[in-house]
């Protein structure tokens, strides 16, 4: 538990289920007060990426949610519209 509240990377991608999880966790317990813009959240959707988290392809929310958390707005709106 100590590990998670400190912001452990491994810790924490450890336990995530998602790569939206692990982001979220890692903004909450590693740099709660240092995100600001898209650009401060892109380095742990990258990190997300890197540690082997996938975005599933075939549903529109997933690629909706990675193209925010790149800056990808055209591309957020493309899959935002779908029933």
């Amino acid at each position: 538990m100590l590990k998670i509240l400190r912001g452990d990377r491994e810790t924490i991608a450890g336990i995530s289920d998602s790569w939206q999880e692990y982001v979220a966790s890692m903004a909450f317990f590693s740099k709660p007060f240092a995100l600001n813009t898209f650009k401060d959240v892109q380095p742990l959707y990258d990190d997300a990426i890197d540690y082997g988290f996938n975005i599933d392809n075939t549903l529109p929310s997933e690629i909706a949610s990675s193209a925010l958390f790149t800056g990808d707005l055209p591309r957020v709106v493309l899959n935002s519209f779908h029933d």
